[in-house]
């Protein structure tokens, strides 16, 4: 019988995030950069939709696409090395298949003689580093690329069909099913002093795929990635 108990939030990662912060706050002359809004939609990969003997998976719908909000501040660390908190928020329903150790999105018409179904709020929390570069003869842009140890919380807020939405979340806190490091590409576009708008790109990656030892799924299954728009607020101070 599987344990649906969630475990408490790890004590290195927890360790690891004072130290972040801990180091930001004691940096000298920090300059925040500008407030980020970020609009988006997330495509969620779902490759459990047929098991290992090649049946069908009832309930597992196909990759979802998911809208996706949020913001987040760029911190200058030096010319051209930027810092930039962020945070974001999706919905989606998962099921938490009776017949597999496994949990997959769903759709919210799924009934719940396939197992517990629950609709999840996530939290996407990153904290990429980014190299910012320009080309000289195009002033207006500026580019950026880096990467960020990004951690996916989701959250149960709603069951379905009389369910419990506790199981499907405690799914995703079990064998660091929430750890997605992160490789994010950013195209900045300065219309006026007051603002930018930029395209981005996040991929993120289902690391604990590695040593997940549920069902046998490709490693990019549960992988994530966001396109969208990000509008760039300048600050104008320094910390």
């Amino acid at each position: 019988m599987k344990s649906f108990r969630m475990r408490p939030f790890p004590i290195r990662f927890s360790a690891l995030l004072m130290m972040i912060v801990g180091t930001i706050h004691s940096a000298p002359a920090l300059k925040f950069d500008s407030f980020d809004l970020y609009l988006g939609q997330t495509w969620i990969t779902n490759a459990f939709t047929t098991d290992s003997a090649g049946n069908p998976v009832q309930g597992s719908d196909a990759s979802p696409i998911r809208f996706t909000a949020g913001g987040g501040f760029r911190i200058e660390l030096a010319t051209g090395h930027n810092f930039a908190p962020n945070g974001m928020i999706y919905r989606q329903e998962y099921v938490d298949l009776d017949a597999y150790d496994k949990t997959v999105p769903t759709q919210i018409e799924t009934g719940s003689a396939v197992g517990n179904i629950g609709v999840l709020l996530s939290f996407i929390i990153a904290a990429p580093y980014l190299f910012e570069f320009t080309v000289p003869e195009w002033t207006r842009w500026r580019f950026l690329a880096g990467a960020s140890p990004t951690i996916v919380l989701r959250m149960p807020v709603a069951a379905v069909d009389g369910s419990k939405a506790g199981p499907p979340a405690a799914y995703f806190w079990r064998q660091a099913r929430y750890f997605y490091p992160e490789i994010f590409i950013e195209t900045d576009y300065l219309f006026s002093d007051l603002y930018e708008i930029g395209f981005v790109a996040r991929w993120m990656l289902p690391i604990y795929n590695i040593w997940d030892d549920g069902e046998q799924t490709p490693f990019l299954d549960e992988s994530m990635l966001n396109l969208g728009l990000v509008i760039r607020l300048p600050l104008g101070s320094d910390g």
